[in-house]
């Protein structure tokens, strides 16, 4: 072999390390949960074709398939795209208003209704019925805007039901059977399987709502998610429905409530005695203060706890 061939065959053998340690470190540095993303920097979009394979597509290009990619928090990717040669998209955790807020509706459309520990009334199913129509209505009017994955839970078995004909994806449970008259844990409960079912990502933002509920137009709340640029672990409205508070304290709302969702895993499940309203306020103590934003003003929602007389808070 002439001289030549041995430096040609050098910087072929160099070229292909460096391409080959380029891919590795792409994979190490992605997770594998990503959902849809687009990537500011640059103009290319990566989507998911399925739960491990991701294509990233641009104007111009075939697009490159790739196993297990998902971002990493501040990181630089180089991506090797055919037709392009190598391009750099900074992805960070940071972009997260770019991923899904998921909505998860919590209902309950059994034959009979809990309205207060050791009281249950038969259910008139269509006055329920029309109200989670006006509720998922009003969601998807007011959520046009963001990158929203709306799912509604209900406890009572998997079954066919007219909720099934919402719009929207049905998660069922059989939360309502669980021995406790404390309904509040079941609606966490229900929350909690419903975000490992749908294998939400601990940097995903929950909202949780009451499907029963009516968010204003003007609601405070959705006026924080759609900031530009949105980067809160919660969003809360603190105090009882009978009293309000501008301040972080043992009580909030949960008719509408949002939070990162490692720290919805860190909820601690009420006991009889114990509200859910509560858990939800201590587990907003794990928060940085910076990070948390605390409602000051109404909340934007019309509710009607234990009845269906509705009053805005």
């Amino acid at each position: 072999m002439s001289h030549l061939s041995t430096i040609r065959l050098v910087k072929f053998s160099t070229a292909a390390l460096s391409l080959f340690l380029v891919f590795r470190v792409t994979i190490m540095i992605f997770q594998e949960s990503m959902q849809a993303h687009f990537c500011a920097n640059v103009n290319c979009f990566i989507m998911v074709t399925n739960q491990s394979n991701y294509e990233v597509m641009f104007p111009g290009s075939v697009g490159t398939k790739m196993k297990n990619i998902s971002t990493a928090n501040q990181s630089i990717i180089n991506l090797k795209l055919s037709n392009t040669g190598m391009i750099k998209a900074k992805l960070s955790q940071r972009e997260q208003n770019f991923l899904p807020f998921y909505f998860i509706l919590t209902a309950s459309f059994g034959d009979e209704i809990q309205l207060y520990p050791g009281t249950r009334s038969k259910l008139d199913k269509g006055v329920r019925l029309t109200q989670y129509q006006r509720c998922v209505g009003r969601l998807l009017e007011v959520t046009r805007h963001l990158q929203t994955k709306i799912i509604l839970v209900e406890g009572n078995g998997k079954r066919k039901t007219p909720l099934d004909d919402l719009g929207i994806e049905v998660f069922y449970t059989d939360n309502n059977k669980l021995l406790t008259q404390n309904k509040g844990s079941k609606e966490l409960q229900d929350v909690i399987d419903c975000m490992m079912h749908f294998n939400i990502q601990e940097t995903d933002f929950v909202v949780k709502v009451t499907a029963r509920y009516l968010v204003h137009y003007n609601s405070s709340f959705m006026d924080i998610l759609s900031q530009p640029g949105f980067d809160f672990d919660a969003v809360i409205k603190f105090g009882s429905f009978l009293n309000l508070s501008d301040e972080q304290n043992g009580d909030c709302l949960t008719g509408l409530i949002g939070m990162r969702a490692n720290f919805v895993k860190q909820i601690r499940m009420p006991t009889e005695e114990q509200s859910v309203e509560g858990a939800w306020a201590q587990a907003s103590v794990l928060i940085d203060k910076a990070r948390l934003k605390v409602i000051v003003g109404p909340l934007g929602l019309d509710i009607c706890p234990g009845s269906n007389h509705y009053f805005s808070v």
